[in-house]
């Protein structure tokens, strides 16, 4: 081999980061950096609104739990009051019939 042809050869090889042997330009490195700050945001957007969507379906079914705990809770209340007053009156009209 001669001379002129390791030297043909040098700048044709690449770096790990398959790079040529040439630095990348400034602006590469930019616009390479704008993109992935704009996909980082564009995931971060996307997590918050499923973070979002899950939290307001978690708060429609505490909502549903306490509405039917509410009813069940008046509904042993009524009942409680309705043998309550029945066992009364008629405790208290035996007693007036002694």
């Amino acid at each position: 081999m001669d001379a002129s042809a390791k030297k043909s050869k040098t700048p044709e090889q690449t770096d790990g980061r398959g790079h040529s042997g040439k630095d990348p330009s400034v602006g590469d490195d930019v616009k390479s950096l704008w993109h992935e700050l704009r996909e980082l945001n564009h995931m971060q957007l996307q997590l918050a609104a499923l973070e979002a969507q899950q939290a307001g379906k978690s708060l429609v079914i505490m909502m549903v739990a306490g509405v039917i705990a509410a009813v069940l809770l008046s509904v042993a209340w009524a009942h409680t009051t309705h043998r309550y007053f029945k066992f009364t009156a008629c405790s208290g009209s035996l007693a007036d019939n002694k």
